[in-house]
């Protein structure tokens, strides 16, 4: 015969970290970014699925004209809408190329139409700029962190 069943033991340790997903989107330009602009889209990717994203954008911007700034941010969206976290970045000078990098982190909980995340520039009256490339780097991630450095 068998006797009672003992205690149950400890919790086991922590397991393996799950597999890491990446999706990148890019276009090739140039495309241009007309005077005047306000919140135009330059590059969107898709999340397919809810969860937590490490996102880097990164644009290659031409200026011309008037010596204004533009300005760029990337940002969660979802259904129609940006929302959540932004990283802005801004280029100045007339007749410069520069590179801008822009970072953030979001949890997506749902999924309303198309969600992702978008870079999206405006432009003063008088400055133009050509857009030479965009990049966007999509990785779903455990957990997010953001503190001060």
């Amino acid at each position: 015969a068998s006797g009672a069943t003992g205690a149950a033991g400890a919790p086991g340790g922590v397991g393996p970290t799950g597999p890491s997903n990446v999706k990148m989107a890019f276009v090739d330009g140039p495309t241009a970014l007309s005077s005047g602009a306000v919140n135009a889209q330059q590059i969107f990717v898709t999340a397919d699925n809810p969860g937590k994203y490490a996102v880097t954008g990164k644009l290659s911007i031409a200026l011309a004209g008037a010596s204004g700034e533009v300005s760029c941010f990337l940002s969660a969206f979802n259904g129609g809408f940006a929302f959540g976290n932004t990283d802005t970045a801004y280029v100045q000078g007339s007749g410069t190329t520069q590179t801008i990098t822009m970072e953030v982190t979001e949890n997506i909980t749902s999924i309303s139409g198309s969600a992702g995340f978008a870079i999206f520039c405006s432009s003063p009256v008088g400055t133009t700029a050509s857009i030479r490339q965009s990049k966007i780097m999509m990785q779903t991630i455990g957990d997010e962190q953001v503190v001060p450095g």
